[in-house]
């Protein structure tokens, strides 16, 4: 997700960074949930879903904001690390790059043979005359 001024609820320059602080201490508590979930089920942190444990997140967000404390510990956080340990992706031996997303992926490849089969598709014509035609005009 691309992050500027348009995404952002506040129109200053100090709410815009409150809100980034705000996303970026998101993002680090979802890592860390997803290291306690690795952790907990014997699992590589980096096996687990980071978009599937937003989704868990997200998901069980009323019911962690409107329990009690010793509920939370005692249930929900194990019952959320279960749900979150329990999004594996695949195992890609040898991946030392980012999985690029749909966007990349189709520009990567689609976009050398297009633009080879606009080139290969022209008609050639001949330029058209601007002199003869200045001429009639005159």
């Amino acid at each position: 997700m691309v992050l500027d001024a348009k995404h952002m609820r506040g129109r200053t320059a100090a709410s815009i960074e409150y809100e980034l602080a705000g996303r970026i201490v998101y993002y680090l508590l979802i890592r860390w949930l997803i290291v306690l979930a690795a952790e907990k089920h014997g699992h590589e942190p980096s096996r687990i879903s980071f978009t599937n444990a937003v989704n868990e997140l997200e998901q069980m967000h009323d019911t962690l904001a409107t329990s009690s404390e010793a509920w939370v510990r005692r249930t929900l956080l194990p019952r959320l690390l279960t749900r979150i340990a329990s999004h594996l992706v695949p195992l890609r031996p040898g991946r030392h790059y980012p999985r690029p997303n749909d966007t990349q992926a189709k520009d990567k490849g689609h976009g050398q043979k297009q633009a080879a089969s606009k080139t290969s598709n022209r008609v050639n014509t001949k330029p058209k005359n601007t002199k003869t035609k200045l001429a009639r005009v005159a």
